[in-house]
Parts: C-alpha cells; sequence; structure tokens
C-alpha cells in the first residue's frame, strides 16, 4: 500500500511538470557547476517571501509572510511577522527560535532535536550558495529545464524521511540563477510554498539580526 501510495504521487508530480525537460547526468553536472559559480559573488542576501500551506482538511492555503537574511557562510534568519511573530537564527555553530507575546515581546524557545534542525539548516545555506555537493547522502537528486526557470528536485532516500517530506522542489530563475521559490510536498495533496521577492544583493546587514540570544528587530529594505 505505501509503494503504491508513492508512485501516485509521483505520477501527479510527474504530471504537473510537464512542460520541464529532465537533464541527462552529464548536463546536470553542467548546470550546478554554473549555478555555484554564478551565485559565488553573493556574501549577503535580504529577502521577503510568502508562505503558501495547502492542507487536504482546509479549501483555502494558510498563509504568512516574512523576511530572510543571509550571510556567508552560514549564517541565516527566518522571520515570519504576518499574521503572528516567529524567528528562526542559524549561525553555523547554533541555533535559537523566539516567538512573541501579546505585548510583542520576543521569548526565546526551548528547542528539541537541535542537531537535527542544525543539519538542516546546514543544507540550506549551502543551497543558497549553490553548493549541492553535500546532498547527495541525504538526497537524490534531479534538474529539470523548463521555459522561464530550471526545477531543482530533492528527493530523500531514507524510508523514516519519506514519512514526513515526499520532495523538495527548488525553482530557480533562468536569467539569475537565484532561487525564487520553495515546494515542500508533504504528501499529494499537502504541501508549503515559499516564494520569495524584493531580493536586495550584498546589503549591510548589522551582527546582532544573527544573535542567537537576544536578536534585533529586522531592519528594513
Amino acid at each position: 500500500m505505501k509503494r503504491l501510495f508513492l508512485l501516485l504521487f509521483m505520477f501527479c508530480i510527474a504530471s504537473a511538470r510537464a512542460d520541464y525537460v529532465k537533464l541527462n547526468e552529464t548536463e546536470q553536472k553542467e548546470f550546478l557547476s554554473s549555478l555555484q559559480t554564478s551565485l559565488e559573488g553573493i556574501k549577503r542576501l535580504a529577502g521577503k517571501f510568502t508562505q503558501e500551506r495547502h492542507l487536504s482538511l482546509f479549501t483555502d492555503p494558510l498563509m504568512a509572510k516574512g523576511v530572510c537574511f543571509f550571510e556567508y557562510p552560514s549564517k541565516l534568519r527566518w522571520e515570519i511577522y504576518g499574521p503572528y511573530q516567529s524567528i528562526l537564527i542559524y549561525n553555523g555553530r547554533g541555533v535559537a527560535k523566539f516567538d512573541a507575546d501579546e505585548k510583542g515581546l520576543l521569548r526565546k524557545l526551548n528547542l528539541g532535536g537541535s542537531d537535527i534542525l542544525m543539519e538542516i539548516l546546514s543544507q540550506i545555506t549551502a543551497w543558497m550558495k549553490g553548493d549541492f555537493s553535500k546532498s547527495g547522502d541525504v538526497y537524490a537528486l534531479s534538474v529539470l529545464k523548463g521555459e522561464k526557470d530550471n526545477l531543482l528536485v530533492l528527493t530523500p532516500k531514507s524510508e523514516e524521511m519519506l514519512k514526513n517530506i515526499k520532495a523538495i522542489e527548488l525553482s530557480a530563475r533562468k536569467d539569475t540563477n537565484r532561487i525564487s521559490s520553495v515546494t515542500i510536498r508533504e504528501s499529494k495533496e499537502d504541501f508549503i510554498k515559499i516564494s520569495f521577492y524584493d531580493e536586495k544583493i550584498n546589503p549591510e546587514i548589522p551582527a546582532v539580526v544573527f544573535d542567537l540570544s537576544k536578536p534585533e528587530k529586522a531592519p528594513h529594505f
């Protein structure tokens, strides 16, 4: 039954990708090399995002919006500011999460399984640099070429991980090679789509933005 469900899921995904052509092994290596080269000049990145969570139980998606900050080599701040406030910060050595109370004051949460979370965030910061070299142990990677964008599809190799995530899809713009959206597919019908916009390349980002103890308010851009 589990195998049948997975086959049906992959069929639905394949149908949605009918406008894409899968690259062969040589083409994929060339693409990944050019992707990493084109992103080498990005040492800092700031951007806004919208997050859509689609659940089969609800007719309409659950919407959120926020900002994210990245600083080479491995600093990341992921902040949702509407309809609620939540901040996740990773600096390569540790990770912290905060939420806001009724008065808007931040409180630090006690994170369980932080080692797993740090490993995931380490992978994400590597992907933002176009580096997929360390992903092979965890994911099977395929690249699909489209008319307006290229799609990088990461499928978990372990059965345990497949219980929670069926695939991660990164959409890369053809003109800049930067990631324009990320889709996390949890099942055939449930998925999260994050779309980025208003990106700023190499802006000045105060060090306190990545403070794991008491982060300052994110700068406007």
